[in-house]
Order: C-alpha cells, then structure tokens, then sequence
C-alpha cells in the first residue's frame, strides 16, 4: 500500500522527470482512482472468472446487479465483517435507543440515516433499500433491525469462515 501510495504523489509531481521533487505525504483527489485501480485489479479477475468451475467460459461483461454487488461487498482484507457491524449496531441500540438488545426500530433507523454522519434524504433512503432489496423493500425491511438483519437480509454481506478468521485475528 505504501508503495502504491508513493508511486500516486510521484504521478501527480510529474513521473517523467530526473528533477527533485517534495512529496508532501498527500496524494491529490484526482489520484485517488489509480491508486483504488492498483489496489483492486484483481476485482476484475473475480468477476471474470466467477462461473468458473461450473462454466469454464471467461466473463467478459458485468451486469447492474454484479456492478452493485462490487460495490456494496468489497472490502479491503481487513475491512468491516460481522463482528464490526454487531458492535455498531450494538452501540447504536444502546446508546441512541435505549435497548440493551441490539435492536433498533425501522423508523428510528431512517431517522438516523436523516440525521448523523452523511445525512440522507427520505427519497435516498427508499432509493438505497429498493437497489438493495428490489422493488419490495418496503416489505422485506422488519419494524426492528438487528446486526444480522442488517448485513445479511440488508446489506447482503455473505460471510465466509475465511473472512470470520481474518476479522479476528486482526483484534
């Protein structure tokens, strides 16, 4: 990552040259896209290759639904897993809800989403629900929404005993 990130502020300095440059420890905004491209170029190989054994035949196209699925599911190796999203969940009942249990009532959830972090308006809340669960989102979302209802049933995350074992071994 570090080379990476070096080889970004080297780009957006002029590479081709032999003069001195002061890398500053930024890269410029512009640069970010390369540097998410180099880190992720094997995202493309795992769509590619994603039928495979099944259909030994190399995707060549991605669809919306495979587009989102990316999107909304990759993660760096020691990204967000189960145990991150119950402990925010967790924090979220206890503290903004006043329940021990882990849950947190649907409409004190759009409330949140209105109004913390990177507030969102009620037409980009119902947007978001329905990419993520289709046309009934507003039947498949229960009044209260836990951990496991949120990464699985919501977000679609599908965990793997892999994925378990990097999130511990990282705490």
């Amino acid at each position: 990552l570090k080379d990476f990130f070096y080889y970004s502020q080297i780009r957006s300095k002029d590479e081709n040259t032999t003069k001195f440059r002061k890398l500053e420890g930024m890269v410029p905004l512009n640069e970010l896209a390369n540097l998410m491209e180099l880190l992720d170029e094997n995202m493309m190989r795992e769509v590619e290759f994603s039928k495979f054994p099944d259909d030994p035949t190399a995707v060549n196209e991605a669809d919306l639904d495979t587009c989102i699925k990316l999107f909304v599911n990759h993660r760096p190796i020691y990204g967000i897993g189960k145990k991150q999203i119950q402990e925010a969940v967790n924090i979220i009942a206890k503290e903004e809800v006043k329940n021990e249990e882990g849950k947190i009532p649907l409409d004190r959830l759009y409330e949140l989403l209105q109004t913390r972090g990177e507030p969102m308006t009620e037409d980009e809340i119902k947007d978001a629900f329905e990419r993520l669960l289709g046309d009934e989102a507003e039947n498949e979302i229960p009044e209260e929404v836990d951990a496991d209802i949120l990464s699985k049933n919501i977000l679609g995350f599908e965990e793997t005993d892999a994925d378990e074992v990097l999130m511990d071994n990282q705490n």
